[in-house]
């Protein structure tokens, strides 16, 4: 348990004669837990609100213990502490240093060791926490933000395709969910500068190469822009959540980061290894990313002679996503992959195998009803070339 290893506050933040204390001094979570057990016999708008002040206390206490390094114009905390990036969560442990990920796993602990049921989150890189609540009956969601405390909110007005009933129940059955969140929605719920808060948490916005702020949507909405112009703005604020149950979520942010970690410092055996454990709770579900990091990790399989690893890993990383999202995407780019793997497994028999698959995979897609089958028929004709190139070898 991370939490019991730290004192606040951070020696980065504290005065210069103030001496400090463990964590969990500062949280007598026996006592709370009480408190909280007595709230929930009362009713339930008592309890509630006892939960998202615990909530609140809880997360200032991590805020006071952690410190999250930043490269500015006129700082460098990574090179002047010594600190990996991405940042490890062994920094917790050795310098009380986290990025989102730490501090969501620290906070999830201590809500977990007071009894507030939660989930663990992610969504465009960014790691958080999510409280479902009830207040007479009516399930609510309360996004916590362990990093970033000023964007807590309840965010039921910004789910989209989820809601706090659906995830609760899918994670009854499964041991990840998932939902899409308006962030724009978000930002206004704040009352927040809406063209700011995203320059300042890029996670708020789905970026792939070009950036637009949420001032190019509003202007094409209302200066008269074409609807395919609004509708892809727009969707630059939809992001994709992943949610877990507590223990799960803290298990799938070791994995996760260690994935990060391993393929930063090119360990690939490490990499699989972190991806192996991800089976079925790779947070990431976004499919308009395209995997670049997965697919250099399959190329350095293949380069390494690996190829029957590289396959495992594509099939079991690929069903992970599948069972997410039905996106034709999904199948394209598994398409994708398995005629990567075709070109340098050094096997004419297993490469026809391989592109006889894909080209099965790339039918998948093209039958999909929101699929972009022009594109599409031009993979399968490329994959129908590169299999008669083979036969003539």
């Amino acid at each position: 348990m991370y939490a019991e290893l730290l004192e606040t506050p951070h020696y980065l933040k504290r005065q210069p004669d103030q001496a400090p204390t463990p964590l969990l001094s500062n949280i007598d979570l026996g006592s709370v837990r009480q408190e909280l057990e007595l709230a929930e016999m009362t009713d339930s708008i008592t309890y509630t609100a006892a939960k998202i002040e615990t909530v609140g206390a809880i997360t200032k206490e991590v805020n006071r213990s952690l410190w999250y390094p930043e490269k500015l114009a006129h700082r460098d905390d990574f090179q002047e502490l010594g600190v990996s990036y991405p940042v490890s969560l062994e920094e917790i442990k050795e310098k009380q240093i986290a990025n989102c990920f730490g501090y969501t796993c620290v906070t999830s602990e201590l809500l977990d060791q007071v009894g507030i049921n939660h989930w663990v989150a992610y969504g465009n890189g960014h790691a958080f926490i999510l409280v479902p609540t009830e207040n007479e009956g009516q399930e609510m969601v309360y996004f916590v933000d362990p990093l970033l405390p000023h964007l807590n909110q309840y965010i039921d007005n910004s789910m989209r395709r989820g809601s706090a009933k659906s995830i609760r129940g899918g994670l009854s059955q499964r041991e990840r969910n998932a939902f899409m969140l308006d962030t724009a929605q978000f930002c206004r719920n704040l009352g927040a500068d809406i063209d700011d808060l995203p320059n300042r948490h890029p996670w708020l916005v789905f970026q792939k190469g070009d950036k637009q702020s949420y001032q190019d949507y509003r202007d094409a909405y209302f200066n008269g822009s074409s609807e395919d112009e609004k509708n892809r703005l727009q969707r630059k604020f939809m992001i994709i959540v992943s949610a877990y149950p507590s223990d799960t979520g803290r298990k799938m942010i070791e994995e996760y980061v260690g994935y990060q970690q391993a393929l930063a410092s090119t360990d690939v055996n490490r990499a699989c290894d972190n991806l192996r454990n991800l089976s079925g709770l790779y947070p990431e579900l976004d499919v308009r990313y395209e995997q670049t990091e997965f697919r250099q990790l399959i190329n350095a399989l293949c380069e390494t002679g690996q190829t029957h690893t590289a396959l495992q890993l594509v099939e079991d990383y690929f069903n992970g996503l599948e069972q997410a999202s039905q996106d034709s995407r999904v199948y394209v780019n598994k398409a994708d992959c398995l005629r990567s793997v075709a070109t340098s497994c050094g096997s004419i028999a297993l490469a026809n195998q391989l592109f006889d698959k894909a080209e099965q995979e790339y039918q998948r897609a093209a039958n999909h009803p929101k699929s972009f089958k022009q594109q599409i028929m031009g993979k399968i004709k490329k994959v129908r070339e590169q299999r008669e190139e083979l036969a003539s070898l």
